[in-house]
C-alpha cells in the first residue's frame, strides 16, 4: 500500500503546502520579513561605525591642554 492510499488527507495537505501559490506566499512573507531586518542591520553597523569615529576622536581631546581652536576647528567636524 501507498502512502497516500493509507493517509489521504495527509496527502493532499502535502500538495497544498507545496503548490505554486503556497510558495510564492512563504517567499512574499520572507521577503517582508527579511528586508527590512537587513536594512535595519546595515543601519545599525554604519551607526557604530560612525560612533566608534567620534568616541575615538573625542578620546585624544585632554581638558586643558588640547587648545579651543583645534576641538572647534572644521577638520574634527568632518567625521559626523
Amino acid at each position: 500500500m501507498s502512502f497516500s492510499s493509507k493517509f489521504p488527507a495527509t496527502t493532499w495537505l502535502w500538495k497544498r503546502l507545496t503548490s505554486r501559490p503556497a510558495r510564492l506566499l512563504y517567499l512574499g512573507i520572507l521577503l517582508i520579513v527579511g528586508v527590512p531586518g537587513i536594512a535595519l542591520r546595515v543601519e545599525a553597523a554604519l551607526f557604530a561605525r560612525r560612533i566608534l569615529k567620534v568616541t575615538s576622536v573625542l578620546s585624544s581631546l585632554r581638558i586643558g591642554v588640547t587648545p579651543k581652536d583645534e576641538v572647534l576647528s572644521p577638520a574634527s567636524t568632518r567625521i559626523l
